[in-house]
């Protein structure tokens, strides 16, 4: 086994993603977040630590696709890449699981899974979806009725 610097990844480790520069200002001149850069490897489990306003939000938010960077680049070894969409970034394998609720309250718990769908969203492609959460909950156990609205939910079901 050969050794390796505490917090470096093994040598046999790939960069999976790697983030160079990223800066993030907004249109009424607010900086959140300042050249910031991260590499992530393959079949690495990594944790972001700072204070509140350091940038961790934003800079998962520009990797997941719900953020254009204002500045730097964000390559993988299948070159530069640039997420124009939640959708693009899952469908590299960058999904992101956020600390607050973004739910349509109004919507079903089917509805909600289906929002991540291409767009336009067709009642077929709404009973496709459904069809493949029932699958999921069968094999994980984990059950949730999809044809009510979540803010008729409760939280853990939610």
């Amino acid at each position: 086994m050969s050794e390796t610097t505490a917090g470096a990844p093994p040598a046999q480790a790939t960069c999976y993603l790697r983030a160079e520069g990223i800066t993030k200002v907004y249109s009424d001149g607010t900086v959140a977040l300042r050249v910031a850069d991260l590499e992530i490897h393959s079949h690495e489990i990594i944790g972001l630590l700072g204070e509140n306003g350091a940038g961790k939000t934003t800079l998962t938010k520009i990797l997941s696709g719900l953020l254009p960077p204002t500045e730097g680049r964000v390559t993988s070894p299948r070159g530069p890449i640039r997420f124009s969409s939640p959708r693009k970034a899952l469908d590299f394998g960058i999904g992101m699981v956020h600390q607050h609720f973004a739910l349509v309250g109004t919507f079903t718990a089917a509805e909600n899974v289906a929002l991540s769908q291409e767009r336009p969203l067709s009642r077929i492609q709404l009973a496709k979806t459904q069809e493949r959460l029932e699958m999921l909950m069968d094999e994980s156990g984990l059950h949730v009725p999809l044809d009510v609205p979540v803010e008729k939910l409760a939280v853990g079901e939610q």
